[in-house]
């Protein structure tokens, strides 16, 4: 697996969608933060749990004569009932998974955290929710504190292929 070009085509593709907003304060209503913790502003993404139980980006395989972004939008819907506006897709980042197959990962900014809530509620009446798709997650891009609570606890959990480097390329990429 290596990271080629983002956006090389090969003889089979995969897209997947990394929906996130940015500036969410998850703790500032938790009586039990402190004023710093209560501040904090993060990005979270959400990430789906898989049918083979890893983590994973929403998303699936480019169909002969497809886009790359007709693959994320028809994945997209047929996995959280969600329809994108596919202007709002931005290239992050392409890997190699075999010889003749690259994975594509795209970002979709929510703008905020009631979108995010949206896909997620929605998502249990997906066609492919259960089969392919067991849950969402909401995964922070930050650490809450030295000992890895929050984003590097997640990340370095089981994934499929090759989605830890696409996170850690994603996290770059919304910095």
């Amino acid at each position: 697996m290596q990271k080629v070009k983002t956006g090389l085509w090969n003889e089979r593709n995969a897209a997947f969608v990394a929906f996130y907003a940015k500036n969410i304060q998850p703790y500032k209503d938790y009586n039990h933060a402190g004023r710093k913790l209560k501040q904090l502003k993060t990005t979270y993404v959400l990430m789906m749990g898989r049918s083979d139980g890893t983590l994973g980006f929403i998303g699936g395989m480019v169909e002969e004569g497809a886009s790359i972004e007709e693959a994320a939008y028809r994945e997209t819907y047929a996995e959280v009932n969600y329809k994108i506006n596919p202007y709002k897709l931005m290239p992050v980042t392409t890997y190699n998974i075999f010889p003749d197959f690259n994975a594509h990962l795209f970002a979709y900014d929510c703008e905020n955290l009631e979108e995010l809530k949206q896909i997620y509620r929605q998502s249990v009446e997906a066609e492919h929710f259960i089969s392919e798709t067991t849950g969402l997650i909401f995964v922070p891009m930050t650490d809450f504190n030295s000992n890895g609570s929050g984003f590097t606890n997640i990340a370095m959990g089981k994934m499929f292929g090759s989605v830890r480097e696409e996170l850690f390329s994603l996290r770059n990429y919304l910095k």
